[in-house]
C-alpha cells in the first residue's frame, strides 16, 4: 500500500507508466473486452481502472473502489480530461466492502477474475 493524497497518487501514476504493457497483456489474457462491467478494487489513482475503460468501450462499464479521497478525486477528474464516461470511482474501505454489482470481470492486485 502506498501512501496517501497527492504523493501517493503521483507515485501510482509513475508505477502505471512502467507497468502498462505488463497490466494490458494481462487484461488480454483475461478477455477483457467492449461490453463488460468490470470492478477494481484499490484502484488508487485510477489508472487500471482507465485502461479497463478504453478496453469495455461504452458499452461497458468500470467502477473504481479505493479509501482514499484524495486519489479519488483526482481519479475523477483525470477520467473526465480523458472523456472516459463509463467509469466511476467510489470511496470504500475494500476489507469491508460488501455490494459487489453484478459483474463479468474484477481486477485486484494485478490478477483479473470473469464470472
Amino acid at each position: 500500500m502506498l501512501r496517501g493524497g497527492r504523493w501517493g497518487y503521483d507515485r501510482l501514476q509513475l508505477l502505471a507508466r512502467a507497468r502498462r504493457a505488463d497490466t494490458l497483456e494481462l487484461f488480454g489474457r483475461a478477455g477483457i473486452r467492449p461490453g463488460l462491467r468490470c470492478l477494481d478494487l484499490g484502484c488508487g489513482g485510477g489508472e487500471v481502472s482507465f485502461e479497463l475503460a478504453r478496453l469495455t468501450g461504452p458499452d461497458g462499464s468500470v467502477t473504481g473502489i479505493d479509501m482514499d479521497e484524495v486519489k479519488l478525486a483526482l481519479a475523477r477528474e483525470a477520467a473526465g480530461g480523458k472523456g472516459l464516461a463509463n467509469v466511476e470511482f467510489r470511496a470504500a474501505n475494500v476489507n469491508d466492502w460488501a455490494e459487489p454489482p453484478p459483474l463479468t470481470t474484477w481486477c485486484t492486485a494485478g490478477s483479473c477474475s470473469s464470472t
